[in-house]
């Protein structure tokens, strides 16, 4: 090759390079595209902390404490976003309403409160676009419908401190292919909880398999399988997903 056709060769190729980084950068740049992690809230500030970004994120992290003043602003942001897809609230003190995030349609990941005995019902009702959940250890009860009709939910893990779990709390839940449940005694399971759930793998501590086969609501799974690893690092790993 000569000279020449040298010279028009490396021109192409800085060329074609300075499109390339200037696209990446504009994807970068985007407001569509944001992440926000507000640390200290107080309660009643989330507004105030939120104003000026409310309309371009699609992910939040939040810690500090709120109160149903900040939760009722929240669910406003989520219910008029069809960008923010992600709700970190792992480091928040919080009591959790009912329907707090019913029928949020963009939502596919929420990290809950570390601190947080009971999901209150409705809580995540309707939430189609919801993949996977990990119900925080400490977590006692879950309410009624907590979960029904998060139609693309696919992944559940619910902790060793898990008592109760009440009626239809995952009602129409049909997509749900593991069930991760670090208890070695089988919460206790009103009506209709997996009623809805066809090919669903249940995973429960070594040994514990048999007494799920014999609990009520529990005995409907085909597919029980034993890990011993089910309970540890709970509320950060997902096993065998």
């Amino acid at each position: 090759m000569n000279n020449s056709a040298n010279t028009t060769f490396l021109r192409h190729i800085v060329f074609w390079r300075g499109l390339l980084c200037l696209f990446f950068l504009c994807i970068c740049g985007c407001k569509g595209y944001s992440f926000l992690s507000l640390e200290d809230i107080q309660p009643g500030d989330l507004q105030q902390r939120l104003l000026n970004h409310k309309t371009n994120l699609t992910d939040i992290k939040i810690s500090g404490e709120l109160n149903n003043k900040d939760i009722l602003y929240l669910e406003n942001i989520i219910t008029e976003s069809d960008l923010l897809s992600r709700l970190d609230l792992s480091e928040c003190s919080v009591s959790l309403p009912n329907h707090a995030f019913a029928g949020s349609q963009y939502l596919e990941d929420v990290i809950l409160p570390k601190k947080c005995e009971i999901l209150p019902h409705h809580l995540f009702s309707g939430c189609i676009s919801l993949k996977k959940i990990i119900v925080p250890s400490g977590c006692e009860i879950i309410e009624e419908e907590a979960f029904s009709d998060c139609s693309n939910l696919k992944s559940v893990k619910l902790p060793e401190s898990l008592e109760i779990i009440k009626r239809g709390a995952f009602k129409g839940c049909k997509q749900i292919s593991q069930i991760f449940c670090a208890s070695k005694e089988p919460p206790t399971c009103e009506s209709q909880v997996f009623d809805d759930i066809l090919n669903c793998e249940l995973i429960v501590p070594k040994g514990c398999a048999k007494y799920y086969r014999n609990a009520i609501g529990w005995e409907n799974f085909k597919e029980i399988s034993e890990d011993k690893h089910v309970a540890e690092d709970f509320d950060t790993k997902w096993g065998k997903n």
